[in-house]
């Protein structure tokens, strides 16, 4: 798309669609806004793949308490930290 590299991730009526720009001047940062994805089931299962894919977790999964759910945070390959929720 012109001068920006995109990449889409679908959307349907129950789901919401994300959309990642790569843009000159524009890059992924620790310092920036927390993005957190809804991790399913088990969040477990999402984290488990963070490290093997070159990230390196942040926060483990954690109890937010009160029944709403876990969170973890981990520092993705190209230097973005992510967060996960999960209602287990």
């Amino acid at each position: 798309m012109g001068p920006f590299t995109l990449g889409m991730l679908g959307t349907d009526a129950e789901s919401v669609g994300v959309t990642f720009v790569q843009s000159e001047g524009k890059g992924p940062t620790s310092k920036g806004s927390l993005v957190c994805f809804n991790a399913g089931e088990d969040l477990a299962q999402m984290l488990a793949r963070a490290e093997p894919a070159g990230g390196r977790i942040q926060v483990p999964k954690t109890d937010i308490s009160q029944g709403f759910g876990y969170i973890a945070y981990f520092l993705g390959s190209e230097g973005k930290i992510v967060g996960l929720h999960s209602m287990r």
